[in-house]
């Protein structure tokens, strides 16, 4: 896997010892999974859509970035828009915008970097499946064990899948008393262990549970962690927004960004 995907399950996801394999029984593992899909079906039923915004800082190698990011969602489609403050940046100063779209069917990533293109499927993959987290859970699952983790009693859900498969999930920890997805391992990127945590759940429409923090890790080194500023469910969006050809190739602002820099300095 590249970079590009590194970026791409970040993107998605924001993600002790092992218990032994024989805590639970085969139906203990049938009746949790359908209570899983039992309630994300009622969600997916009751919330039409979702607009989220939410600030992440990016650490790695003594890098650090801040992005702000709004995400809308409708079904199957999404929208996401990407703002990337660099560092140094003076203060009002537009950061580098991206967006990624899927429009029910295709997924495309627009950037002043790489223009519009529409992304493979290896590529969207991530993308496409960390909202909808449940169904990429496979025949090949098992329960693994449980564990406590940030207080709540989780499930440990192992993938177990095959090594040409594009699921991304190589284990999950679920709360067996909420369903909410916890902590999550990906399968190995470039020999390195991508991991996550979800925090800070709060109730939103009604009695759905949504964690306000991210935390992304890399062999175990914080390399990302996102704060939702706003969300709001069920405001009618409309499916024109979910339309890539609509979206034109921002401007790098790289310019302007490199001429407020040059001044500031002058400045101090």
């Amino acid at each position: 896997m590249n970079n590009r995907k590194t970026f791409m399950i970040m993107l998605a996801v924001c993600v002790a010892p092992w218990m032994s394999t024989d805590l639970f029984a085969a139906k203990d593992w049938q009746n949790l999974y359908s209570k899983i899909k039992d309630k994300y079906q009622k969600f997916e039923e009751k919330i039409a859509d979702m607009t989220i915004i939410q600030n992440t800082k990016t650490m790695a190698e003594g890098f650090q970035a801040d992005t702000k990011m709004v995400i809308w969602k409708k079904g199957q489609k999404f929208k996401v828009e990407v703002e990337m403050a660099m560092p140094g940046m003076p203060e009002g100063a537009k950061g580098m915008k991206s967006f990624f779209i899927n429009d029910g069917k295709d997924t495309w990533m627009i950037s002043p970097l790489t223009g519009k293109q529409k992304l493979n499927s290896d590529e969207n993959m991530p993308i496409e499946t960390s909202g909808n987290w449940w169904q990429m859970i496979t025949d090949n699952a098992k329960l693994a064990g449980e564990e406590k983790v940030e207080g709540r009693n989780c499930a440990i859900v192992d993938f177990n899948e095959p090594e040409d498969s594009d699921n991304i999930f190589a284990r999950l920890w679920v709360d067996k008393d909420d369903l909410v997805l916890v902590k999550g391992e990906s399968r190995p990127i470039q020999d390195r262990k991508i991991s996550w945590k979800y925090l800070d759940f709060r109730k939103v429409g009604g009695s759905w549970l949504m964690p306000y923090i991210t935390q992304v890790f890399s062999d175990g080194e914080l390399v990302s962690s996102s704060v939702v500023q706003s969300l709001k469910m069920n405001t009618g969006l409309n499916d024109a927004i979910f339309d890539a050809s609509k979206i034109e190739v921002p401007d790098s602002n790289l310019g302007d960004m490199m001429k407020m820099m040059m001044d500031q300095n002058q400045q101090e």
